[in-house]
């Protein structure tokens, strides 16, 4: 009986190593595969200059000044952005104004036809 215990004592404490084992290697692995992966936040975009891969913000631009790439720095990239906002606001506006100006011609149509079947009502 002892050694049936003794046995199963062994296993159980075999099991147990060899799940400490493989989870150990796992988490190895693991660590690696992360050690490759760039962390990258939204809105970054990965930029291939030659071998090297760049992280740098959806439309920022790499600049190549000889033999070296230097990228656009927040300052450059937010002025830049911001006026293509700009324009884009102001094409939004003149777009706005001209959709109104024909709301208000539309109305007064419809007033003009509104009145000219009021006429034609009352002559019946």
């Amino acid at each position: 009986m002892k050694t049936l215990a003794k046995a199963i004592k062994n296993k159980t404490s075999l099991v147990v190593i060899a799940g400490a084992v493989m989870l150990l290697i796992m988490a190895v692995l693991n660590a690696e595969e992360d050690k490759n992966e760039v962390k990258r936040y939204p809105g970054m975009v990965i930029k291939k200059e030659g071998d090297v891969n760049v992280i740098v913000p959806k439309g920022g631009r790499i600049v190549k000044h000889g033999e070296v790439n230097v990228i656009e720095d927040a300052a450059e990239y937010a002025a830049r952005e911001v006026a293509i906002l700009n324009q884009k606001i102001a094409v939004l506006v003149r777009e706005s104004n001209t959709l109104k100006k024909e709301i208000n011609d539309l109305k007064e149509s419809i007033k003009q036809i509104m009145e000219q079947i009021d006429g034609l009502n009352r002559k019946t």
